[in-house]
């Protein structure tokens, strides 16, 4: 997995969408370097107002020769609106999403790349649920559940998933950009999934430890998105963008 691709092209580019990560954002892309797969790394900038543009920057200075580009947008706009402007700059094989908190660990990437390389796998998927129970509080908990399930239920149990809300999403980029993204916040996450499956995707998942942070250590996603959520599973499901 560490062979050069074709014209130089990366074999993997991790996507960093960043905001207000200023705490754990260089520590996070110190781990993606030091991890040993082929890659390059595109980081977006959401309009941080804490230090996280000096944290990248600090990060660039020190790793001179790792394949990173970067850019800012000048508003806020959301993790979805992130992941797109990222998508417009990335150049590897295949991307996986990575955010600028230490809830995942890349050391994953060896792991999730294999069925895609060498086995074949369309799509894989590293699913907090499968075999492991994270400590997170009961309500987020079933909250994840019910949103899995409906994701299951809207797309007829076609790829049956355990995690559909997980960061750790890994496609080839061309995969990525016939999904022609619409959503700004957390729910790129399910539109992500629903259009794989309703593209005739076979997701394939991968068990991974899942390191939760609470809300007072800068978590973003708050209850009130769970609707949001809920209602772009439907709207992809029966044809709205």
């Amino acid at each position: 997995m560490s062979d050069q691709q074709p014209n130089n092209r990366p074999l993997l580019t991790v996507l960093v969408p960043a905001f207000c990560e200023g705490e754990t954002v260089e520590e996070l892309l110190n781990k993606v370097a030091e991890e040993p797969t082929d890659k390059e790394i595109v980081i977006v900038d959401d309009c941080s107002t804490d230090d996280t543009p000096e944290a990248i920057q600090r990060f660039i200075d020190s790793h001179p020769n790792e394949r990173v580009t970067t850019t800012r947008h000048e508003i806020n706009r959301g993790k979805g609106a992130a992941i797109r402007t990222g998508l417009e700059l990335a150049s590897g094989k295949f991307l996986i999403i990575q955010d600028a908190d230490l809830e995942l660990d890349p050391k994953y990437y060896q792991q999730l790349l294999p069925p895609m390389v060498d086995g074949g796998a369309e799509v894989v998927f590293g699913s907090r649920f499968k075999e492991h129970a994270p400590q997170i509080r009961r309500r987020t908990f079933l909250a994840n559940k019910f949103l899995t399930f409906s994701a299951n239920l809207l797309t007829a149990w076609r790829s049956p998933l355990s995690d559909v809300m997980t960061c750790y999403k890994l496609l080839s980029l061309e995969d990525w950009r016939a999904l022609d993204l619409q959503a700004d916040r957390f729910d790129i996450e399910p539109e992500i999934s629903l259009k794989l499956i309703l593209m005739g995707k076979q997701i394939y998942e991968v068990p991974i430890i899942y390191a939760p942070r609470w809300y007072a250590s800068g978590k973003k996603i708050q209850a009130r998105d769970f609707w949001v959520v809920l209602k772009k599973m439907i709207d992809v499901r029966f044809g709205k963008k």
